[in-house]
């Protein structure tokens, strides 16, 4: 019974850290538009890609709404 618990356990960390990232990824086929429209550079766009994909992962983990 401890062993189900715990593969299952594992299941649902695995599948919520797989939606974090599929999720986190996104929007960033957009970011070309986004830097094209902002006049913004590539440091700048992997710094926002970053940064979202953080606060994504922050929001999936520890957030419940």
């Amino acid at each position: 019974m401890k062993a189900k618990k715990q593969l299952l356990g594992f299941a649902a960390a695995s599948l919520s850290l797989t939606a974090a990232f599929v999720a986190g990824g996104a929007p960033i086929p957009y970011y070309n538009l986004y830097a094209q429209q902002l006049g913004a550079g590539n440091g700048v766009m992997s710094m926002v890609t970053v940064v979202y994909f953080c606060g994504r992962c922050w929001r999936f983990c520890f957030c419940r709404a």
